[in-house]
């Protein structure tokens, strides 16, 4: 029991389901008082403290009374397992009586320690209640002193003399939250395509496209930088674009990939370029796209980042049928966290 999760219906169901026992009409009264219980400790934080003591002890009560159905169920299910088959009902019922009064003698001796575990999440429950609503209760006080100006923490003026107007006062207000938010919420994909931008932005003028196509590429063979190819001794090539080597190259790693061959995937290994920079690597997939005359097309387009994307699958950058419409959707992605900076 050690393990009990926080009061929920279908835990308790649970419980009162013992060895295959199906739940008496008693169970289910104990279950309904139970969840009434609950109920009531998540408006504790709206209560007295007599009101409080009143639903505490009423939850005491109610859980002890779980645990000794709990205990009686069990007993009447390990009874069954030695009744004999000709056993009387007068005899039954007296058998029932008793695992009745000593599943109640148990729970007053301390039982097994279920009804300490309910009230133990029924408190944590409060506790956590009452928490929040204290920290709303300060954030609002102070949020009214802000708008007001009278919040010495966190000065409406702190780098002009000028008068503060309602609007500047909004934007204050809303940058208490959102400074710290805006510092938690850079992701792991900003991460990977800020160091890019600017060489991303070189290349970009020279197909004549976004650098944010080129990012998405880039996020898109990689994983956004957590899937970099690695040579043998596990460094990364700095290969950003998938770039298979050529038969001239010297510089190469040999690694695993997928290739959608004959209708589905297979993994099959084959030789790729390896840079000595990210900013190789980008240029690299220019001079890649700019040398080989089947993404002429795509060069053509390349002032619609979408259809450019879209050109290069056809022209035969990728295997994968999926390959530009994944692209574009990162595309899309990059697209609207730059509209944020």
């Amino acid at each position: 029991m050690a393990g009990l999760s926080p009061v929920a219906s279908p835990e308790l169901s649970a419980l009162i389901q013992i060895q295959g026992g199906s739940a008496n009409s008693d169970s289910l009264r104990a279950l309904k008082a139970l969840q009434n219980a609950a109920a009531n400790v998540d408006r504790s934080g709206l209560q007295t403290d007599e009101e409080k003591s009143a639903e505490s002890k009423k939850a005491e009560e109610t859980a002890n009374q779980f645990e000794a159905l709990l205990i009686h169920s069990m007993l009447k299910s390990m009874r069954k397992t030695t009744m004999a088959e000709n056993t009387s009902n007068q005899k039954a019922m007296y058998d029932d009586m008793l695992d009745k009064q000593l599943a109640d003698t148990m729970v007053e001796a301390g039982g097994l320690g279920v009804a300490k575990q309910l009230l133990s999440q029924l408190e944590g429950a409060t506790a956590q209640k009452e928490r929040m609503i204290s920290e709303a209760r300060t954030d609002r006080e102070r949020l009214r002193a802000l708008a007001n100006g009278n919040d010495d923490s966190f000065p409406l003026q702190a780098t002009t003399n000028a008068p503060t107007t309602n609007i500047a006062k909004l934007r204050m207000v809303s940058g208490l939250w959102s400074s710290e938010e805006s510092n938690q919420s850079r992701s792991f994909k900003d991460e990977f395509t800020e160091p890019l931008q600017f060489h991303a932005k070189r290349s970009a003028e020279r197909l004549g496209t976004s650098p944010n196509a080129i990012l998405a590429i880039a996020a898109l063979e990689t994983g956004w930088g957590r899937n970099m190819l690695t040579d043998q001794e596990g460094q990364s090539t700095n290969n950003y674009f998938g770039i298979k080597a050529s038969s001239s190259d010297t510089h190469y790693s040999e690694n695993i990939t997928t290739e959608y061959l004959s209708g589905g995937p297979q993994k099959i290994q084959a030789r790729f370029k390896a840079y000595d920079s990210a900013a190789e690597s980008i240029d690299g997939f220019a001079d890649f796209i700019i040398e080989n005359p089947r993404y002429a097309k795509a060069i053509e387009h390349a002032g619609d980042p979408e259809r450019f994307l879209t050109e290069l699958q056809k022209a035969g950058y990728a295997t994968d049928p999926l390959y530009a419409e994944k692209a574009i959707s990162i595309l899309h992605q990059i697209n609207q966290q730059s509209a944020k900076l």
